[in-house]
């Protein structure tokens, strides 16, 4: 009988982690710059390790003016300050003013939307990234 309920017990501990795990999973990541949400129509999403958002939502929240030259299907972004970023879809490279930079994942196309690790773009555009894990916040500052 004692082994019945250790058994029983042992599988109730075990399930009541599994659900706290999945449950942490299923919380949305979000974006917020200063402060504020940013709308995302496709949510920020973890890709091997790494968080990517939509790049248009993200760029346009600092300020940022966005231009898609399909034909090398790169994406170039202006931040307020003048300062140009190019990446292509695929590549690990993130273009900046004298300097290539290499990224952990490349840019891709996530549901019609170019998903793209945040952190070195934004960095790139002078704002500084932080992940708040306990929110599965993106929070972005200007200062």
């Amino acid at each position: 009988m004692k082994k019945i309920i250790a058994l029983l017990l042992t599988i109730t501990v075990a399930a009541s982690l599994f659900v706290f795990t999945a449950s942490a999973e299923e919380t949305p990541i979000t974006l917020t710059f200063n402060g504020s949400p940013v709308a995302c129509d496709v949510p920020p999403q973890i890709v091997d390790d790494r968080t990517l958002v939509p790049m248009r939502a993200a760029l346009e929240a600092l300020g940022a003016s966005i231009l898609w030259d399909e034909s090398t299907s790169t994406v170039h972004a202006q931040g307020p300050d003048g300062t140009v970023v190019s990446l292509q879809i695929g590549s690990d490279k993130l273009f900046v003013p004298g300097d290539v930079i290499t990224l952990d994942v490349p840019a891709r196309i996530i549901g019609d939307r170019t998903m793209v690790p945040i952190r070195a773009i934004a960095e790139s555009l002078h704002c500084e990234v932080y992940w708040v894990p306990e929110n599965r916040e993106v929070a972005i500052y200007k200062y």
